[in-house]
C-alpha cells in the first residue's frame, strides 16, 4: 500500500510534458473572426475537416487541399506552438515573387503572434523575414533562385531549424526544395510540413501527396449505412451533395453527427491528407457545379485545383507520350545530307 501511494505521490509531482497542439491553441491562441474583424478565442467550430490534423503527430505531413479552408492558418499556428512549447526554430518558405515574405509576415504571422499574450511576450527580434523569442525562433523566406542555380539561393542556405514548412508548394521551385529540407536534417526533431493547392497531375504536391498513406475525407449516408468517398462523384446539380443510393447529404449536419472520418488509401510513414472544399459545411456546391461544366477551360482548372484541391490538365496543355508516338512515322527528306538526322524542338506555353 505504502509503495503504490507513493507511486501516485509521484504521478501528481511529475512535471506535466509540453501541451499537444490542439490544446495550446485553444488555450493560448487568439484569430480575428472573419464576420466581425475581432480577436477571438481559437476554436475549430466553424473547421471541424481540421481537427484530426491538429491532433495528428507525424514528423512529416503533406497536404494538398483546396483554396481557403484554414491550413495556412494550421500551418502558422503549428510554427508558433513548436517555438512557444519547445523553444524550437521554424523555417518557413513561401513562393518566390512580389513581396511574398513582407505580405505573409504583416498579415498573417505578426497579427499571429500579437494575438498571442505569452508569445508576444519574448518576442525579441521583429523583423519581416525574422521572428526571434527568448527561445525559439522563426524564419521566413522567400525561394526565388537566381537563374536557376541553387547555390545562388544564399536565402535558403546557413539556417539550421527544427521545423520547415513549405507553403504553396506548387509555386515554389523544384530546385529550392532540397534547399529547404535540409535545414532540418540535423534536427533531433525535423518536422516538415508541405501545403499546397495542386496544379497538374504528378507534379508538385500532388507528386508528393501519391507517395503519403493518402488519408481522404469519406461520409457516412444514414439511408444506406454506407461510406462514401467525398469527392466530385456525390456533386449534383443544381448544387447538393447526393449519396449514389438517392440520399441526401448535408455537411453541416454529416459533421454534427461524426458521419465523416478520414481514410488511408496505403500505407506509408508519411502523413498525407486531401481537403476538398466539399468537405466545408459553406461551400458553394451551385457555384461548384457551374464552374465544373463550364466551357472555359481556365474555369474548370480552377474548379479542380481550388474547389475540388485535385490536379487536373486541360486536354491539350500537355505533350504526351501518345501524342509524339502518333506523330512517329517514316518520312522522306530527300536533301539529307549522309549522316544527318532530323531534330525537332518544341515550346508548349
Amino acid at each position: 500500500w505504502a509503495e503504490s501511494r507513493t507511486i501516485r505521490q509521484k504521478r501528481r509531482i511529475a512535471p506535466a510534458g509540453p501541451l499537444p497542439l490542439l490544446a495550446w491553441a485553444s488555450q493560448h491562441r487568439r484569430i480575428q473572426d472573419k464576420a466581425t474583424g475581432r480577436s477571438v478565442a481559437f476554436s475549430l467550430l466553424d473547421y471541424p475537416w481540421l481537427r484530426e490534423l491538429y491532433e495528428i503527430e507525424a514528423p512529416r505531413v503533406v497536404i494538398r487541399k483546396g483554396a481557403q479552408l484554414g491550413v495556412t492558418e494550421y500551418a502558422v499556428t503549428f510554427a508558433l506552438w513548436a517555438v512557444a512549447t519547445r523553444g524550437l526554430v521554424v523555417f518557413y518558405a513561401l513562393p518566390p515573387g512580389g513581396d511574398s515574405v513582407g505580405a505573409f509576415s504583416h498579415t498573417r504571422l505578426t497579427p499571429a503572434i500579437t494575438d498571442t499574450p505569452d508569445l508576444y511576450a519574448q518576442l525579441t527580434i521583429d523583423n519581416v523575414g525574422l521572428k526571434t523569442f527568448t527561445r525559439g525562433a522563426i524564419h521566413i523566406r522567400g525561394t526565388n533562385i537566381t537563374t536557376g542555380d541553387p547555390r545562388r539561393a544564399q536565402q535558403l542556405a546557413g539556417v539550421a531549424a527544427d521545423v520547415a514548412v513549405i507553403d504553396e508548394f506548387d509555386r515554389v521551385p523544384p530546385a529550392a526544395i532540397p534547399l529547404v529540407r535540409d535545414r532540418t536534417k540535423d534536427s533531433r526533431h525535423n518536422w516538415q510540413r508541405d501545403l499546397s493547392t495542386p496544379s497538374v497531375p504528378g507534379f508538385g504536391i500532388d507528386a508528393e501527396y501519391q507517395t503519403t498513406d493518402m488519408r481522404e475525407p469519406h461520409v457516412r449516408c444514414d439511408a444506406c449505412g454506407q461510406w462514401r468517398r467525398l469527392d466530385v462523384g456525390l456533386l449534383h446539380a443544381p448544387g447538393k451533395l447526393v449519396c449514389p443510393c438517392g440520399n441526401e447529404l448535408h455537411m453541416a449536419e454529416r459533421w454534427a453527427t461524426h458521419a465523416v472520418k478520414y481514410i488511408a488509401q496505403t500505407e506509408s510513414p508519411i502523413t498525407g491528407y486531401w481537403f476538398p472544399g466539399l468537405v466545408s459545411p459553406r461551400a458553394d456546391l451551385a457555384a461548384m457545379w457551374n464552374r465544373m461544366h463550364s466551357d472555359d477551360q481556365e474555369v474548370v482548372q480552377a474548379f479542380w485545383n481550388n474547389d475540388l484541391g485535385m490536379a487536373y490538365e486541360p486536354k491539350g496543355a500537355k505533350l504526351t507520350g501518345e501524342l509524339l508516338a502518333a506523330c512517329a512515322r517514316d518520312y522522306t527528306f530527300p536533301a539529307r545530307l549522309d549522316g544527318a538526322r532530323a531534330v525537332m524542338g518544341v515550346d508548349v506555353q
